[in-house]
């Protein structure tokens, strides 16, 4: 069986100043499969919001920053692609959830809201 491709946004180096294209980086990665208790989510809006910028940038903040290399997150409202749970029909169910910036994602149905 072929392992499904997924697209995610990684940080590829922290903004000097300006936030620019190239501070970033789009990585085609494997998306696991999903087990008992999961639901694959295709993501159709992700927040972009000043909390990000701040998540980029190398401050002393009380807020965990973003690694350099590392895919992206933030509140995703996305759309249940495969389901493994009853609860969250394919095709009819919308979640929304902290996720990583990437079109498709496995997660736990009893975090999706």
């Amino acid at each position: 069986m072929t392992q499904a491709k997924g697209m995610e946004i990684h940080l590829a180096r922290r903004p000097l100043d300006r936030i620019r294209e190239e501070d970033f980086e789009l990585v085609t990665v494997e998306v696991p499969e999903i087990r008992e208790g999961q639901v694959l989510v295709k993501n159709k809006f992700i927040s972009l919001d000043a909390g990000m910028r701040m998540r980029m940038k190398a401050l002393n903040m009380p807020v965990p920053l973003y690694a350099v290399g590392e895919p992206m997150y933030g509140d995703a409202i996305g759309e249940v692609a495969a389901s493994m749970d009853a609860s969250l029909k394919p095709g009819i169910s919308f979640v929304i959830r902290w996720a990583g910036v990437n079109m498709r994602s496995p997660t736990r149905s009893s975090s999706a809201r």
